[in-house]
């Protein structure tokens, strides 16, 4: 796949962004808003590279693998799904995932636990993993659904520095989308900023650019993007500037082991049906006092060590980064489903359609009624492009 990196993007060169390990480019710091080294132009999309990198750095790594905590499975999941997602059958499509999970099954570690202690990384959206038919114009593969199934600080806010959202055209989207409401008010706000992101040359394309803006802003809009998370509310949090959410899908429920549980310490949120009913962003932000935004930018600027991946040709002495805290709760969850195996505890109760839910529960918690319920038995976003779906189910089952 590395070999054959021009083809894993049907629009532009992947290859640029494979170099460094995975980190792609170093960042050109033309408007003088990153260190001058150190800093990378990432393609959110190689994750998988820059995770088997780090892993290969990895201090307790083991060739004995009855010693091992977690099996890490060294295969480009992400890459794979891209380079057939248009233009190619199913059976082309799926054929890698399920020629990986046939080899694996054939191999003594996988049968130990059922590969429920093995773990691997696809740098894409879950859906581009879990096409539901076997229809040529169904999207995806079905690596999900069908090949893991076989194997079971500032006091002083500038009114002109107050909001920010950026965003594409008002034309990509229809008038009742979220984005669409956000940029009306951003255009008719007396403090709103609105960096657009049209087709063709734009200041989005420069990471400077994006990063200046953001830097030079407290509050950053954060609504759903091709799914319910954005690549624009990591940006805006390594600038350090407080992300404004308005659906718990787009950072609340999904990035648990990298985040503390009381989201109110680090962002805003402000629910998408606030937005339909015309309530002002504005008005609502203004009420935050200086002295609380301070503490949430403390926060947030605490974060980033969380949320970044460390180049894999140095070495963290005390620092936590992204990769770090991923393999720690790998660990932490593969230790005790060997131990809930030992014990005769199965997981045939686990709804998946709820995960949300499991991920945000405490030890022997039960799962029941939940303020976010009403976001998530939505069936779409209302965006008119996203891949993403919203779930409703039973409320009650123990995890």
């Amino acid at each position: 796949m590395m070999k054959e990196c021009a083809t894993i993007n049907k629009w532009f060169d992947m290859c640029e962004f494979t170099t460094n390990y995975g980190l792609g480019p170093p960042l050109k710091n033309t408007e003088g808003v990153f260190s001058d080294d150190g800093w990378y132009a990432t393609n959110q999309f190689t994750v998988d590279v820059i995770f088997y990198n780090r892993m290969k750095q990895y201090e307790c790594l083991t060739n004995d693998s009855s010693m091992a905590a977690a099996i890490f499975v060294p295969f480009y999941l992400g890459f794979d799904a891209a380079r057939y997602l248009w233009g190619y059958n199913v059976s082309v499509r799926d054929a890698a995932s399920l020629d990986l999970v046939d080899w694996l099954q054939k191999r003594d570690e996988w049968k130990i636990m059922n590969g429920k202690d093995h773990f691997l990384v696809g740098g894409r959206i879950t859906w581009d993993f879990r096409r539901l038919t076997d229809e040529e114009t169904d999207w995806g593969n079905k690596f999900l659904f069908g090949c893991v199934e076989l194997a079971g600080s500032d006091d002083e806010i500038g009114e002109e520095t107050f909001v920010l959202f950026r965003g594409c055209s008002t034309t990509r989207y229809s008038p009742k989308s979220i984005r669409s409401l956000l940029i009306d008010q951003c255009t008719n706000s007396r403090v709103g900023k609105l960096l657009e992101c049209g087709p063709g040359e734009s200041k989005c394309h420069s990471p400077s650019n994006v990063m200046e803006m953001f830097q030079s802003s407290v509050f950053c809009l954060q609504p759903q993007g091709d799914s319910y998370t954005r690549r624009s509310a990591f940006d805006s949090i390594l600038a350090g500037c407080i992300p404004v959410f308005f659906h718990p899908g787009s950072f609340y429920t999904q990035y648990t082991w990298h985040l503390p549980k009381n989201y109110s310490k680090y962002s805003v949120f402000i629910p998408e049906e606030d937005i339909r009913r015309n309530v002002s962003i504005e008005q609502r932000l203004s009420r935050i006092d200086s002295n609380t935004i301070n503490k949430m930018r403390e926060e947030v600027i605490n974060l980033i060590p969380r949320l970044i991946y460390a180049d894999p040709r140095s070495k963290l002495e005390t620092t936590k980064d992204a990769f770090d805290v991923s393999v720690d709760a790998i660990i932490r969850k593969v230790t005790k489903l060997r131990q809930d195996m030992i014990d005769g505890r199965t997981d045939d109760d686990f709804i998946e359609e709820l995960s949300w839910k499991y991920a945000l529960l405490e030890e022997g918690e039960y799962i029941g009624v939940h303020e976010w319920d009403p976001f998530f038995a939505k069936q779409k976003p209302d965006d008119g492009n996203s891949n993403s779906d919203g779930f409703s189910g039973d409320t009650t089952k123990n995890p």
